[in-house]
């Protein structure tokens, strides 16, 4: 009787150190999904924020992914810029440019360029890209592109300013 009596209380207490154990669990797993929340919501809020147009795209060029910034700047609604490919947002001559600029992304994981853009009702616009790999379950290309235009008009009119005087 003795031996029962005893044997009882192990199995209470590996009971009772499961159940511990599985609360214990489960409240780090609430903590842990807390904070993955938290964080994906400062990454959205800084990849949303961003002053930049922030572009997200796989190695074919399609753009996976971007910020309002971006949608703003080409004129897209959000879908529509999303069902683009590169290409389709860079003027013909601009091409072999871009084509080069991804040979040296996949060669070096980064590249910064100067080139031009064409927004949805057909304009150019100069831009200063700057595009490095992210890597996760895929590696996509996270391009940052920041409008100059302003800046080249001023250039362009300071350099004809300058010939006059010459």
């Amino acid at each position: 009787f003795e031996w029962a009596y005893e044997r009882s209380w192990v199995l209470l207490l590996g009971a009772f150190l499961i159940v511990a154990s599985i609360i214990l669990l489960q409240v780090l797993l609430r903590v842990k999904t807390h904070e993955l929340k938290q964080t994906v919501v400062r990454y959205k809020s800084l990849f949303e924020q961003s002053n930049d147009a922030v572009f997200i795209c796989n190695f074919s060029g399609i753009i996976l992914d971007c910020n309002s910034r971006a949608c703003d700047l080409l004129g897209y609604e959000f879908e529509t810029l999303k069902s683009l490919n590169l290409e389709d947002i860079h003027p013909e001559p601009e091409l072999p440019k871009l084509h080069e600029a991804l040979v040296t992304l996949k060669a070096k994981g980064y590249v910064k360029l100067e080139i031009k853009l064409l927004t949805q009702e057909g304009n150019k616009i100069d831009v200063e890209v700057s595009s490095s790999i992210i890597t996760g379950s895929q590696q996509m290309i996270q391009g940052i592109v920041r409008d100059i235009t302003k800046r080249k008009r001023i250039e362009n009119k300071l350099r004809e300013s300058e010939q006059q005087f010459r």
